[in-house]
């Protein structure tokens, strides 16, 4: 059976840098298992789990007390049609629970996340053909992502929590996306660059925009015709530019990081479950800015 893969979907969920006073940005993006072409809609759920630990300095406060860790608990639904063989859409609905650890106490958040929709275009596709040894494809794509999640959330003191700890962003923020995958037997490789672009909130509050580029490696590994394996791993570069307030660039804010990925997705039938984790292996960051723990990530989906 001739299997491709289709476009990775830009998961949106809550990459915090949060502190009290720079905010920072919270937009980021997940490589998150590969899908095999059969040309069918599915509908997925994705369960994501976040940590950052916030060191010990005066910028990590709360008020007068000390932030320690901010977890963040992301539910995805989201959805592939297809328009046309060659137009895929997806629109993702996330549902995010934040957990906010401070010395001695623990606050929560939690509500329906910005919602984004995209359109990929299939720009090559030979995997069709049964004379081609080596499958290639190549999407293009770009989408919005809507401003409906909270972003002005308080705690009990009635102090806003910071852009970086909210459900929402309160602005729009446009998606742009290129991805070519090749496989020659069951080996394959898959290339992803995305790029998110973010406009100001009412709050006259822009997240610095975002860049990232992946590599992934993938074996397919037929169990039977109605089960098969897609282990994979792979490296994830991020670019976040610096935040602005009034059009102030914050300096606790912005930075690069390097991710490892490792994960496994099982195909019976129509269902799909994948599960994958994440390691930053490299970041910069001011001293102020929370260190990134492991990325978890559970996956279902059915195709219909």
């Amino acid at each position: 059976m001739k299997v491709a893969l289709s476009l990775l979907f830009i998961s949106i969920f809550n990459m915090s840098y949060a502190c009290d006073i720079c905010g920072c940005a919270i937009n980021g993006n997940s490589i998150s298992g590969m899908m095999p072409m059969f040309n069918k809609n599915l509908i997925g759920l994705r369960l994501t789990y976040q940590a950052f630990n916030h060191p010990k300095t005066i910028l990590n406060q709360s008020g007068e007390k000390e932030v320690l860790r901010d977890v963040y608990l992301s539910d995805d639904v989201w959805l592939r049609y297809y328009l046309h063989p060659k137009v895929q859409a997806f629109v993702n609905l996330p549902i995010r629970q934040n957990i906010r650890e401070l010395l001695d106490e623990t606050q929560r958040i939690s509500g329906v996340g910005d919602i984004s929709m995209q359109i990929n275009y299939s720009l090559f596709n030979n995997s069709d053909s049964n004379t081609h040894k080596t499958v290639l494809m190549w999407w293009l794509g770009g989408g919005i992502k809507l401003p409906n999640g909270k972003y002005q959330q308080r705690n009990a003191e009635k102090t806003m929590y910071p852009i970086g700890f909210q459900v929402g962003t309160g602005a729009y923020a446009y998606l742009i996306n290129n991805q070519i995958s090749v496989r020659r037997n069951k080996i394959g490789l898959n290339w992803q660059t995305n790029l998110i672009l973010n406009t100001t909130n009412e709050l006259d509050y822009q997240l610095g925009n975002m860049y990232q580029t992946g590599f992934q490696a993938f074996y397919w590994h037929t169990i039977s015709p109605k089960f098969k394996l897609l282990p994979q791993i792979g490296l994830q570069y991020i670019h976040f530019e610096k935040d602005k307030s009034y059009k102030i660039i914050k300096l606790h804010s912005g930075g690069e990081r390097i991710n490892t990925t490792l994960g496994i997705d099982a195909y019976i039938n129509r269902l799909m479950f994948s599960a994958q984790i994440q390691q930053t292996v490299f970041e910069t960051r001011s001293e102020s800015m929370p260190i990134t723990q492991p990325t978890y990530q559970l996956n279902m989906a059915y195709f219909f």
